[in-house]
Protein backbone atom coordinates (compact mmCIF):
# COMPACT_ATOMS: atom_id res chain seq x y z
CA UNK A 1 0.00 0.00 0.00
CA UNK A 2 1.37 3.41 -0.95
CA UNK A 3 1.42 6.15 1.63
CA UNK A 4 0.67 9.54 0.20
CA UNK A 5 3.26 12.25 0.95
CA UNK A 6 0.97 14.36 3.13
CA UNK A 7 -0.01 11.29 5.18
CA UNK A 8 3.66 10.39 5.67
CA UNK A 9 4.44 13.90 6.90
CA UNK A 10 1.50 13.76 9.29
CA UNK A 11 2.81 10.48 10.75
CA UNK A 12 6.27 12.00 11.23
CA UNK A 13 4.71 14.95 13.04
CA UNK A 14 2.99 12.56 15.44
CA UNK A 15 6.20 10.61 16.11
CA UNK A 16 8.40 13.64 16.85
CA UNK A 17 8.02 15.02 20.38
CA UNK A 18 6.19 18.27 20.76
CA UNK A 19 8.62 21.18 20.93
CA UNK A 20 11.46 19.26 19.29
CA UNK A 21 14.21 21.89 18.89
CA UNK A 22 15.17 23.09 15.44
CA UNK A 23 18.83 22.98 16.43
CA UNK A 24 20.77 21.24 19.18
CA UNK A 25 23.57 22.83 21.15
CA UNK A 26 27.09 21.60 20.55
CA UNK A 27 30.14 21.38 22.80
CA UNK A 28 33.54 22.74 21.79
CA UNK A 29 36.87 22.32 23.57
CA UNK A 30 40.05 24.29 24.27
CA UNK A 31 43.31 22.67 25.37
CA UNK A 32 47.00 23.22 24.67
CA UNK A 33 47.30 19.47 24.06
CA UNK A 34 44.43 19.26 21.56
CA UNK A 35 44.76 18.65 17.85
CA UNK A 36 43.51 22.15 16.92
CA UNK A 37 41.06 20.72 14.38
CA UNK A 38 37.90 22.69 13.56
CA UNK A 39 35.15 22.61 14.90
CA UNK A 40 37.02 21.51 18.04
CA UNK A 41 34.27 19.11 19.08
CA UNK A 42 36.35 16.75 21.23
CA UNK A 43 39.34 16.98 23.53
CA UNK A 44 41.41 15.30 20.85
CA UNK A 45 40.48 18.05 18.38
CA UNK A 46 40.53 20.86 20.94
CA UNK A 47 41.45 24.37 19.86
CA UNK A 48 44.68 25.87 21.11
CA UNK A 49 43.01 29.28 21.55
CA UNK A 50 39.79 30.35 23.21
CA UNK A 51 38.89 32.85 20.49
CA UNK A 52 39.02 30.24 17.72
CA UNK A 53 36.73 27.95 19.72
CA UNK A 54 34.34 30.82 20.50
CA UNK A 55 34.11 31.62 16.80
CA UNK A 56 33.11 27.99 16.16
CA UNK A 57 30.23 28.30 18.63
CA UNK A 58 26.62 29.06 17.80
CA UNK A 59 23.70 30.05 20.01
CA UNK A 60 23.43 28.01 23.24
CA UNK A 61 26.67 26.09 22.65
CA UNK A 62 29.00 25.01 25.46
CA UNK A 63 32.72 25.81 25.54
CA UNK A 64 34.92 23.64 27.79
CA UNK A 65 38.37 25.04 28.62
CA UNK A 66 41.14 22.80 29.91
CA UNK A 67 43.63 23.81 32.59
CA UNK A 68 46.31 26.27 31.57
CA UNK A 69 47.10 29.95 31.10
CA UNK A 70 45.79 31.42 27.86
CA UNK A 71 47.72 34.56 26.91
CA UNK A 72 49.42 36.26 23.95
CA UNK A 73 52.23 33.73 24.33
CA UNK A 74 49.79 30.91 23.55
CA UNK A 75 48.29 32.71 20.54
CA UNK A 76 45.36 34.58 22.09
CA UNK A 77 44.52 38.00 20.66
CA UNK A 78 42.73 40.31 23.08
CA UNK A 79 40.03 41.13 23.71
CA UNK A 80 38.38 37.75 23.24
CA UNK A 81 35.03 38.66 21.69
CA UNK A 82 31.72 36.85 22.19
CA UNK A 83 28.96 38.25 19.95
CA UNK A 84 25.24 37.75 19.38
CA UNK A 85 26.17 34.81 17.14
CA UNK A 86 27.20 32.97 20.32
CA UNK A 87 24.25 34.19 22.40
CA UNK A 88 23.38 32.07 25.48
CA UNK A 89 26.85 30.50 25.44
CA UNK A 90 28.19 28.61 28.46
CA UNK A 91 31.95 28.84 29.08
CA UNK A 92 33.43 26.48 31.71
CA UNK A 93 36.94 26.11 33.08
CA UNK A 94 36.73 22.42 33.88
CA UNK A 95 39.43 22.50 36.59
CA UNK A 96 38.27 25.73 38.20
CA UNK A 97 39.55 29.28 38.30
CA UNK A 98 42.85 28.52 40.01
CA UNK A 99 43.97 26.32 37.11
CA UNK A 100 42.12 28.01 34.23
CA UNK A 101 43.53 31.48 33.59
CA UNK A 102 42.95 34.00 30.80
CA UNK A 103 45.72 36.61 31.00
CA UNK A 104 45.76 39.49 28.52
CA UNK A 105 49.20 40.64 29.71
CA UNK A 106 48.06 44.27 29.28
CA UNK A 107 47.61 43.89 25.50
CA UNK A 108 43.87 44.71 25.59
CA UNK A 109 40.69 44.11 27.54
CA UNK A 110 40.20 40.43 28.38
CA UNK A 111 36.60 39.45 27.51
CA UNK A 112 34.16 41.53 25.47
CA UNK A 113 30.57 40.28 25.27
CA UNK A 114 28.06 41.81 22.85
CA UNK A 115 24.84 39.90 23.49
CA UNK A 116 21.08 40.04 23.15
CA UNK A 117 20.22 37.53 25.87
CA UNK A 118 22.63 35.78 28.25
CA UNK A 119 25.91 34.02 28.89
CA UNK A 120 27.35 31.89 31.71
CA UNK A 121 31.04 31.97 32.72
CA UNK A 122 32.20 29.43 35.32
CA UNK A 123 35.53 28.56 36.90
CA UNK A 124 37.82 31.06 35.11
CA UNK A 125 40.42 33.61 36.21
CA UNK A 126 40.28 36.76 34.10
CA UNK A 127 43.29 38.99 34.62
CA UNK A 128 45.83 41.34 33.12
CA UNK A 129 43.43 43.39 31.02
CA UNK A 130 44.69 46.71 29.71
CA UNK A 131 41.10 47.87 30.22
CA UNK A 132 38.25 45.95 31.81
CA UNK A 133 38.31 42.26 32.71
CA UNK A 134 34.76 41.36 31.61
CA UNK A 135 32.93 44.01 29.56
CA UNK A 136 29.32 43.60 28.43
CA UNK A 137 27.68 45.94 25.93
CA UNK A 138 26.08 45.79 22.53
CA UNK A 139 22.60 46.02 21.03
CA UNK A 140 20.78 44.21 23.83
CA UNK A 141 23.63 44.04 26.37
CA UNK A 142 22.33 40.77 27.83
CA UNK A 143 22.56 39.15 31.26
CA UNK A 144 25.84 37.54 32.26
CA UNK A 145 26.21 35.05 35.11
CA UNK A 146 29.65 34.49 36.64
CA UNK A 147 30.15 31.54 38.98
CA UNK A 148 33.41 30.75 40.77
CA UNK A 149 35.38 33.26 38.71
CA UNK A 150 38.22 35.60 39.64
CA UNK A 151 38.69 39.05 38.09
CA UNK A 152 42.16 40.22 39.12
CA UNK A 153 44.72 42.88 38.21
CA UNK A 154 42.87 44.44 35.31
CA UNK A 155 43.65 48.06 34.43
CA UNK A 156 39.97 49.05 34.31
CA UNK A 157 37.05 47.52 36.18
CA UNK A 158 36.97 43.83 37.00
CA UNK A 159 33.42 43.66 35.60
CA UNK A 160 31.89 46.41 33.46
CA UNK A 161 28.42 46.73 31.93
CA UNK A 162 26.48 49.29 29.91
CA UNK A 163 23.37 49.62 27.73
CA UNK A 164 21.22 47.66 30.18
CA UNK A 165 23.60 44.79 30.91
CA UNK A 166 22.72 42.66 33.93
CA UNK A 167 25.07 40.62 36.13
CA UNK A 168 24.79 37.81 38.64
CA UNK A 169 28.01 36.93 40.47
CA UNK A 170 28.23 33.95 42.82
CA UNK A 171 31.33 32.81 44.73
CA UNK A 172 33.58 35.20 42.81
CA UNK A 173 36.67 37.20 43.75
CA UNK A 174 37.03 40.71 42.30
CA UNK A 175 40.25 42.25 43.51
CA UNK A 176 43.21 44.53 42.72
CA UNK A 177 41.66 46.02 39.60
CA UNK A 178 42.65 49.57 38.69
CA UNK A 179 39.08 50.81 38.29
CA UNK A 180 35.93 49.71 40.07
CA UNK A 181 35.49 46.14 41.18
CA UNK A 182 32.10 46.02 39.46
CA UNK A 183 30.81 48.98 37.43
CA UNK A 184 27.37 48.56 35.89
CA UNK A 185 26.07 51.73 34.27
CA UNK A 186 22.44 50.76 33.68
CA UNK A 187 21.23 47.22 34.43
CA UNK A 188 20.69 45.19 37.62
CA UNK A 189 23.57 43.66 39.60
CA UNK A 190 23.15 40.62 41.88
CA UNK A 191 26.07 39.51 44.06
CA UNK A 192 26.24 36.50 46.40
CA UNK A 193 29.11 34.96 48.39
CA UNK A 194 31.70 37.18 46.74
CA UNK A 195 34.83 39.02 47.86
CA UNK A 196 35.29 42.49 46.34
CA UNK A 197 38.41 44.07 47.78
CA UNK A 198 41.40 46.30 47.09
CA UNK A 199 40.14 47.79 43.83
CA UNK A 200 41.26 51.26 42.79
CA UNK A 201 37.75 52.66 42.40
CA UNK A 202 34.37 51.93 43.98
CA UNK A 203 33.88 48.32 45.06
CA UNK A 204 30.42 47.99 43.50
CA UNK A 205 29.03 50.84 41.42
CA UNK A 206 25.53 50.36 40.06
CA UNK A 207 23.15 52.79 38.44
CA UNK A 208 20.19 50.44 38.90
CA UNK A 209 19.18 47.74 41.40
CA UNK A 210 22.12 46.32 43.37
CA UNK A 211 21.51 43.25 45.56
CA UNK A 212 24.37 41.92 47.70
CA UNK A 213 24.16 38.82 49.89
CA UNK A 214 26.77 37.27 52.22
CA UNK A 215 29.68 39.10 50.62
CA UNK A 216 32.78 41.00 51.71
CA UNK A 217 33.39 44.48 50.31
CA UNK A 218 36.39 46.26 51.77
CA UNK A 219 39.56 48.28 51.18
CA UNK A 220 38.44 49.73 47.86
CA UNK A 221 39.92 53.06 46.83
CA UNK A 222 36.77 55.15 46.38
CA UNK A 223 33.31 54.22 47.71
CA UNK A 224 32.32 50.80 48.98
CA UNK A 225 28.94 50.50 47.22
CA UNK A 226 26.75 52.89 45.26
CA UNK A 227 23.37 52.26 43.66
CA UNK A 228 19.95 53.76 43.15
CA UNK A 229 18.29 50.84 44.91
CA UNK A 230 20.47 48.76 47.22
CA UNK A 231 19.78 45.61 49.22
CA UNK A 232 22.33 44.08 51.63
CA UNK A 233 21.61 40.66 53.13
CA UNK A 234 24.17 39.11 55.46
CA UNK A 235 26.69 41.70 54.28
CA UNK A 236 28.07 44.38 56.59
CA UNK A 237 27.52 47.78 54.95
CA UNK A 238 30.85 49.32 53.99
CA UNK A 239 31.72 52.39 56.08
CA UNK A 240 31.80 54.58 52.99
CA UNK A 241 28.54 53.30 51.51
CA UNK A 242 26.40 56.10 50.08
CA UNK A 243 22.85 56.45 48.73
CA UNK A 244 21.90 53.38 50.75
CA UNK A 245 18.29 52.35 50.94
CA UNK A 246 16.85 48.87 51.37
CA UNK A 247 14.47 47.36 48.87
CA UNK A 248 11.57 45.13 49.82
CA UNK A 249 12.25 41.45 50.39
Amino acid sequence: MKIRPFVFLALIALILPIGFPATLSATHYVSASGGNIFPYDSWGKASHTIQAAVTACSTSDVLMIGAGTYSPETGEVFPIVITEGQDSITVIGIDGAIKTVIDAKSTGAVLSLNLFHRALLRGITIRGGLGNGVAVSGPGAGYVTLEGCRMLNNGGSGVFGELGAGFALTNCIVSTNGGCGINNLEGPTHIRDCSITSNGGTGVQGMDLVEIEDSRISANGDKGVTGRSLSLVGTEPPRDCRRLRFVRG
